[in-house]
């Protein structure tokens, strides 16, 4: 395990700790290579791999799980006054800190949402594309937790995204285990 993306876990760790606003995407992008992306460096390092660009497609997925989970927890992390959603995206979409704290699923949130939801779907298809053939075997398992989070994206989205305020929406685990079943005889399709 190369020591740089350990630290670098570190300190994503240490930003978790003092910072609760991110001013734009790339800030934000940041703070999830650091608490995702070299974790699923990590992972691909453990799991095996012939062609380095396997490590972008971990990085990449890594993403798109961490944009999901900020997704699913915008009304947890609001009630720890913490808003991990883009300032200048909530301002684009006229959203403000105090319809975020005060869980108030407006018009304009669900907009805001529904980009926030469209991005992390096209993150996880741009990562699969990375994926190598020769070590999408190997990669199984990263594959499988990736089906079950784009299926937890996709049921937020029928759910829909404004409840994310009001509820954290799950997926059953019979339900996950038939994704994972299927994913690992079948592969995943984003």
């Amino acid at each position: 395990m190369p020591h740089e993306e350990l630290v670098e876990v570190i300190e994503g760790m240490r930003m978790d700790l003092r910072q609760s606003r991110y001013a734009d995407f790339s800030s934000l992008s940041l703070y999830c290579y650091r608490v995702a992306g070299v974790v699923g460096r990590l992972i691909a390092r453990i799991l095996g791999f012939e062609n380095r660009q396997t490590l972008e497609y971990a990085q990449k997925q890594g993403l798109a799980l961490q944009l999901t989970n900020i997704i699913r927890d915008v009304g947890e992390d609001a009630c720890m006054g913490r808003i991990y959603l883009p300032q200048d995206e909530c301002r684009r979409f006229n959203v403000t800190e105090n319809m975020i704290l005060q869980c108030r699923p407006t018009e304009e949130f669900v907009a805001l949402m529904d980009f926030q939801a469209d991005r992390a779907l096209q993150v996880y298809r741009d990562a699969k594309e990375l994926l190598p053939p020769q070590d999408s075997k190997k990669q199984k398992a990263g594959l499988v937790m990736a089906a079950v989070y784009h299926a937890l994206l996709l049921e937020i989205r029928r759910d829909g995204v404004g409840n994310v305020l009001k509820y954290k929406t799950g997926i059953p685990t019979p339900r996950k285990t038939r994704i994972a079943l299927k994913t690992w005889l079948f592969g995943f399709k984003p």
